[in-house]
């Protein structure tokens, strides 16, 4: 019995001491819009529909049947509603 723990590599092993800098920028750019999605993707998902829809972006107010230049339930800009 040599005391080694079976499943873990024999010294010597070798780790990394610089990072592998394509492999570092892909899974940057991959974390980055998968945490994008998460936190900001809803909110710009609701607004496109609501301008979608003819709604105000901001409160979801029905903006169809009349020309406006601010929404009148929350005074948000209306741009091409």
């Amino acid at each position: 019995m040599t005391g080694r723990v079976i499943g873990l590599p024999t010294p010597p092993f070798v780790l990394p001491y610089q990072p592998i800098w394509t492999g570092f920028a892909i899974n940057t750019v991959f974390y980055a819009a998968i945490l994008w999605l998460l936190t900001l993707g809803p909110f710009t998902a609701r607004r496109m529909i609501r301008r979608k829809r003819g709604r105000c972006i901001k409160c979801g107010y029905d903006l169809r049947g009349a020309e406006h230049e601010a929404c009148p339930e929350c005074g948000a800009r209306c741009d091409g509603v």
